[in-house]
């Protein structure tokens, strides 16, 4: 039964239809570009989509409140605290210091994450089980990463509805722990990706 109702789950990418995850992000980027297009006051063929750059774009695992080391560089493999209190959701992964304030002329559009352990030869322990993103002071996603636990050769998953983070707009990324957690004596690798694109005018970071 098809529902009306906005769709924030995680749904393993195994579990969908074919072509459902292709029409699942076109409907998004196509959304979002027609919205930064609108607001820059510019043709849609001046807007540019890429890809993400974990670091320059996010400030992915920046913040040592909740990753080991603070990442300085575009890579999303980072190490989890585990002295952490996992009872709640931890501190943002990226230093508020850094303003976790979208970039001018800058949209985000996260519609998924990929666990890539996957790639790996040899079996680790999964450092984050739970993840919500905030946008604007109001939370628009709360994720369960395990849903993606039962297909390890695929381990991703697409969220029908996306998290669109526009310019200039405050945002947060939190996560749970994982199932790893052993009481603070060992820090964990996270291999957690978020799948989405960046929308922004031509000659800002690319010129195509």
């Amino acid at each position: 039964m098809v529902t009306k109702a906005r769709q924030t789950q995680l749904i393993p990418v195994s579990e969908l239809a074919p072509g459902a995850v292709s029409s699942i992000r076109d409907n998004i980027i196509a959304r979002v570009v027609a919205t930064a297009a609108a607001e820059l006051g510019r043709p849609v063929s001046d807007m540019v989509v890429r890809d993400i750059r974990p670091y320059d774009d996010l400030k992915w695992a920046t913040n040592t409140a909740a990753v080991a080391a603070a990442l300085t560089t575009n890579t999303w493999i980072c190490e989890s605290d585990d002295s952490l209190n996992y009872n709640a959701f931890a501190n943002s992964i990226s230093d508020t210091s850094l303003a976790n304030v979208m970039a001018d002329s800058r949209w985000i559009a996260i519609f998924g994450i990929k666990d890539l352990r996957m790639c790996l030869a040899t079996s680790v322990a999964r450092a984050l089980s739970f993840m919500r993103i905030s946008v604007g002071g109001n939370d628009r996603v709360i994720w369960d990463l395990s849903v993606i636990q039962s297909y390890p050769e695929a381990m991703a998953a697409i969220c029908p509805s996306g998290v669109i983070i526009p310019q200039n707009t405050e945002y947060m990324i939190d996560f749970y722990g994982g199932l790893s957690d052993d009481g603070g004596s060992t820090n964990v690798a996270s291999y957690i990706m978020v799948e989405g694109i960046v929308v922004e005018p031509k000659g800002k970071v690319l010129s195509p």
